[in-house]
């Protein structure tokens, strides 16, 4: 399945900018998407919200069996060589987000915040940023998005109506707040920015209904 998008709305590193290569960023976007599909859900998307219950929030989901999933430890080794490079290239935006996503799935939350800031500082007009930003925070936070993750992920949208996470993370708060008619809608807008038929697209669909459903709309 899909999980962090791989790239958000940040360009990639021309073949001779200095830096992370394009071929580790790229390697490593990979490995995140084989360790999501062993067991990590996509930052923000709400098939982690117990809907039935009522009970929102930033996804549950970690890597299963910590340790042993497909190539994590060849995984580790790239994010510590990315981190490494990054040292001595700061203005590399796409490598800081790269090591962002990379820190979330290793579950790796203030080190993932602390990436994310430094892409936003390097692009304050690049809405994934934010909610990248917004998403790990609300993880080192305990899995709460009230206060400043909140404000991160208006501003995605301020930025990008269309952000499929930030719209995904809206949506986790309207229905904290008793409101599932505007985390239904959220999480249907959502739906039309996502690959059809993905799992990201079937949970975003199944939040929605459950959502219709607790207002008596099938």
């Amino acid at each position: 399945g899909h999980a962090v998008p791989a790239s958000g709305s940040a360009a990639l590193p021309n073949a001779d900018a200095p830096g992370p290569s394009k071929r580790l960023v790229a390697a490593l976007g990979v490995f995140v998407l084989v360790l999501a599909a062993a067991g990590y859900a996509w930052r923000g998307q709400p098939d982690a919200l117990d809907a039935s219950a009522g009970k929102p929030g930033v996804s549950d989901a970690a890597p299963t069996a910590a340790g042993h999933e497909p190539g994590r430890a060849q995984f580790e080794a790239m994010v510590e060589r990315l981190a490494e490079r990054l040292k001595t290239q700061p203005d590399d935006a796409e490598g800081w987000a790269m090591l962002g996503r990379s820190h979330s799935v290793l579950t790796q939350f203030p080190q993932a915040v602390a990436a994310h800031q430094k892409v936003i500082a390097l692009r304050p007009g690049d809405a994934q940023a934010h909610a990248d930003l917004a998403d790990a925070m609300g993880m080192a936070n305990g899995r709460k998005l009230d206060g400043e993750p909140e404000k991160l992920i208006a501003k995605a949208l301020q930025l990008d109506p269309d952000n499929a996470k930030a719209l995904g993370l809206a949506g986790t708060i309207a229905l904290g707040r008793g409101d599932p008619g505007a985390a239904a809608k959220h999480w249907e807008r959502a739906l039309r920015k996502v690959e059809p038929g993905s799992d990201m697209a079937n949970n975003l669909l199944a939040a929605a209904n459950e959502a219709r459903q607790q207002i008596g709309q099938a």
